[in-house]
């Protein structure tokens, strides 16, 4: 997979979680405090304050950021188990086969059956944009 193949998958990830159209993976324990799965922990948030009563989902939006995901879809190219959105958009674009799934209940990426819809359609139409405006720009055109 190309870099820009590569930039491309983060930005529509990012894009999505950023619409709320995917959530990260993850909990809200008995204090109402989000947490993420071990799947959605990429090590990063060292420097994100732990959640408390008042700050509920600084690790989840923490988990919508562009650096997060970009680290996300890098663990999914070296073949780690990670969250079904990253998953998803990595498996579509050829890199590796999606693992078999346990048949446990998982937390749901997306949250409703029209989510997945409205979130697919972005997704196709936006490397439909990103493949045009890659031919456009291999023929001179602005």
């Amino acid at each position: 997979m190309t870099e820009a193949k590569i930039a491309a998958v983060v930005n529509a990830i990012y894009q999505s979680r950023k619409l709320k159209l995917t959530e990260p993976e993850g909990y809200i324990d008995e204090k109402g405090r989000w947490f993420p799965t071990p799947r959605e922990d990429a090590g990063d948030g060292k420097s994100v304050s732990m959640p408390t009563e008042k700050s509920r989902y600084s690790f989840k939006i923490h988990c919508r950021s562009k650096h997060h995901v970009r680290i996300l879809v890098g663990r999914a190219l070296q073949g780690h188990d990670v969250p079904p959105d990253v998953r998803a958009l990595v498996s579509v674009h050829g890199v590796r086969k999606e693992p078999e799934q346990p048949a446990t209940k998982k937390p749901e990426a997306v949250k409703s059956a029209t989510q997945r819809a409205l979130a697919e359609t972005f997704l196709q139409e936006f490397f439909a944009f990103l493949e045009h405006r890659s031919s456009n720009a291999k023929h001179g055109m602005a």
